[in-house]
């Protein structure tokens, strides 16, 4: 489930897609920030400025754990300060520990090319399973201009047909 952390001057929060938390013991989004300290290294790293991790929490009670671990869990994909979308290159260390695993691939061509190599790639997080497919990100750049001179994120997505057709994905 995609989930935000996120702090602006004295507040705080955690999100899901469309959804703000209210701050509960019970809630795994609230915990799972607790239990990584990410309103603490956000502060620490970024004093009182407006900031935003996005991510994944998966595990046991998320949706229907289809990576099969055994923890709950969060990886994280996008980085904002004062609204603008910070690199991975510029990731402090702690960041990048907790940071979605990254495949060793060529930049695709095509969108041939770019379902070849994606179908039927295993998952970095359990090697057991079907990976979803893969986005492909500019290490530096997050944005790029296109052939009619507008701007767009400087990443892509490409599902695996095999995680598609997989029934007990």
């Amino acid at each position: 489930m995609s989930m935000t952390v996120w702090s602006a001057g004295d507040d705080c929060g955690v999100a899901g897609r469309n959804v703000d938390f209210l701050e509960a013991s019970n809630n795994m989004f609230w915990q799972t920030a607790r239990d990584l300290a990410l309103h603490l290294l956000i502060d620490t790293e970024w004093g009182k400025r407006n900031v935003a991790i996005q991510g994944e929490l998966f595990g046991p009670g998320v949706i229907k754990n289809s990576l099969a671990v055994n923890d709950v869990r969060f990886l994280a994909f996008a980085l904002y300060v004062d609204g603008v979308e910070i690199p991975r290159i510029q990731w402090p260390n702690w960041l990048l520990e907790i940071a979605t695993p990254v495949y060793d691939l060529d930049l695709p061509r095509n969108a041939d090319e770019a379902v070849a190599q994606v179908d039927g790639l295993k998952s970095l997080v359990n090697p057991a399973k079907l990976a979803e497919g893969v986005v492909w990100r500019d290490r530096v750049r997050t944005k790029v201009i296109l052939n009619n001179g507008s701007t767009a994120r400087a990443s892509m997505k490409v599902i695996s047909p095999a995680y598609l057709m997989k029934a007990d994905r």
